[in-house]
């Protein structure tokens, strides 16, 4: 209590030397009312003073009372703010913490995704390749063999000419109507063949703009 009583008495304030003047002088009225002297007379204007400095006595004590209770209540509320800072930082840590981790999953599911992509996209381009690659395989051997077919009917009518014909005009007319038939069969043919190599060269190019676009879609 004494420690304290000097905390209070020493606290700096506006009228600290006023305050302390005033204990001081209510020690001594104390000390004089327990110790009365023999030469000591009460009168009657001094009592009225006594009375006035009494209540400004109270007074001044209630106003340390006041400050010495702030005292002891300002440093609960300084821990209770330093606690409640430290809870706000522990928040905002395990928040940023997990807006971290969020950010990490997001970046992994998008690089793979990407690669994903990526790897199906070349795979589809090397389909495409070796598509068309067997295509253009099927479309030369096709080629080849009816150059080799047209060969041998070339040999052929070149060994009929020849060969005088002594044939009756009926066998004659079934030759015209085969060759006749040949003869557009292997046109109908040759269509086909450029028809198909025109498509397949388009679908090639569209093939090779689209993975070039999604290529340029992805770097972006």
């Amino acid at each position: 209590m004494q420690r304290q009583e000097g905390d209070i008495f020493h606290t700096p304030t506006k009228d600290s030397a006023f305050q302390q003047d005033l204990t001081s002088r209510h020690r001594r009225r104390r000390s004089d009312r327990e110790n009365p002297s023999p030469s000591f007379r009460p009168q009657p204007s001094r009592h009225r003073r006594s009375n006035r400095i009494q209540a400004h006595l109270d007074e001044a004590t209630t106003v340390l009372d006041l400050i010495h209770r702030e005292k002891l209540h300002r440093p609960n509320v300084e821990l209770l703010a330093q606690s409640f800072q430290s809870h706000m930082l522990e928040v905002m840590t395990k928040q940023k913490l997990h807006l971290e981790q969020q950010t990490a999953l997001l970046k992994a599911a998008a690089a793979a995704a990407e690669h994903s992509f990526h790897q199906l996209a070349q795979q589809q381009l090397e389909d495409f390749d070796q598509e068309l690659a067997e295509l253009k395989a099927n479309h030369d051997a096709a080629m080849a063999q009816l150059r080799r077919q047209l060969d041998e009917k070339d040999a052929l009518l070149r060994q009929w000419d020849k060969v005088p014909i002594r044939v009756s005009p009926k066998w004659l007319d079934a030759a015209s109507w085969a060759l006749l038939a040949l003869a557009v069969l292997f046109a109908t043919i040759q269509a086909c063949q450029c028809l198909w190599a025109s498509v397949v060269a388009k679908d090639h190019v569209v093939m090779r703009r689209y993975v070039t676009s999604a290529r340029v879609t992805n770097s972006t």
